[in-house]
């Protein structure tokens, strides 16, 4: 009877260490899958960052998209996107690195978080802060700036968030280099390359654009071409040829106000939509103020004038292509009675 005894306690205890061992194996696949899941939502959430940013890129608020996605992600009360002065001061909402109260932390280029008792928001009328996390955003080996996620609670922020924050870091830097790509291939689609004004194409979008919110506005159309400029081509060459477009580009600026479009509508004319046209007299008169400028310019010494011709919307058409064929009619009509003048169809 004692060896059934002896043999059951024996089984008994076997069968406790297996299932202790059983446990403790389960337990550690359990942390295990735990682990692996996080990983994966990490990716997930990195990858998803990746497209969410990226699509983004063409919206002026592009900045404001990402501080949106930062607090989804990581779950902070505020968060903010600081750059060095002068890095892109086409983004909005982007703020200085100066002004940031983090900026004696981002000296180094360094991550950092910072947990404090005390509030570290240096403003008394916002949200107490106790807990911060920033990184850098490096784009190929150089800072550009940080991004800081700030929270209400004090030790809010784990390893975990930081990870995230250096994943968001790495995307931002990508996007910012998309977006400084896409800015340069949206200038190329409506600038002239050398003159840095508008291209033809542009122009009649934006011409359509503004007669299709207000059908009733007055403008003039204004064409502009170069006096003898292909035999100046053809005597100093080419490259003399191009500073004189330049020139005449510049020039013009000077005479334009706010809401005037200029372009190069080919070769060495010159178009401009003029906003003010009430007082097609003042037109004229701006006009031939901006011609008088041109000529007493050192280029006059080398034959090079302007002849201008100028039309109205809708005096001579209801359609851009009808303005535009009046006004490049009273250009060459400025031509054939002696160049160097302006022609304007309601002053003839």
């Amino acid at each position: 009877m004692e060896d059934y005894k002896l043999l059951y306690e024996n089984l008994l205890a076997d069968y406790n260490r297996y299932q202790s061992n059983a446990e403790m194996k389960i337990q550690e696949l359990s942390k295990k899958n735990i682990n692996m899941e996080n990983k994966l939502n990490s990716i997930s959430n990195i990858v998803e960052i990746g497209k969410y940013i990226n699509s983004s890129i063409s919206n002026e608020d592009f900045i404001l998209k990402i501080n949106d996605l930062i607090v989804g992600i990581l779950g902070p009360a505020y968060s903010a996107i600081y750059l060095v002065e002068n890095y892109n001061n086409s983004v909005a909402n982007i703020r200085s690195l100066k002004q940031s109260k983090y900026v004696k932390y981002f000296q180094n280029n360094q991550e950092f978080r910072l947990n404090s008792a005390t509030n570290l928001n240096d403003v008394e009328s916002k949200e107490e802060i106790h807990s911060a996390i920033g990184a850098p955003i490096i784009i190929r080996g150089k800072m550009i700036g940080y991004i800081v996620a700030e929270h209400t609670h004090i030790n809010f922020f784990t390893d975990e968030h930081m990870k995230l924050l250096r994943s968001i870091t790495t995307q931002v830097a990508i996007a910012f280099e998309n977006y400084n790509l896409y800015k340069k291939v949206e200038e190329l689609a409506i600038e002239d390359p050398l003159l840095a004004i508008y291209n033809r194409r542009f122009f009649y979008n934006e011409v359509e654009r503004k007669i299709r919110m207000d059908k009733s506005k007055r403008f003039a159309i204004v064409m502009l071409d170069i006096d003898n400029f292909k035999k100046v081509n053809d005597t100093y060459g080419h490259q003399f040829g191009d500073n004189v477009l330049i020139f005449f580009a510049d020039k013009i600026k000077e005479h334009l106000n706010r809401g005037d479009v200029l372009a190069r509508y080919g070769g060495e004319e010159i178009i401009m939509y003029i906003n003010d046209a009430h007082d097609a007299e003042l037109v004229y008169n701006r006009m031939e103020k901006m011609r008088q400028d041109i000529v007493d310019d050192y280029m006059n010494i080398h034959g090079i004038t302007a002849s201008i011709g100028i039309s109205f919307y809708p005096d001579n058409g209801d359609k851009l292509d009808d303005v535009i064929a009046v006004s490049d009619k009273m250009l060459y009509r400025a031509k054939e009675i002696r160049k160097n003048i302006v022609v304007s169809s309601m002053k003839q």
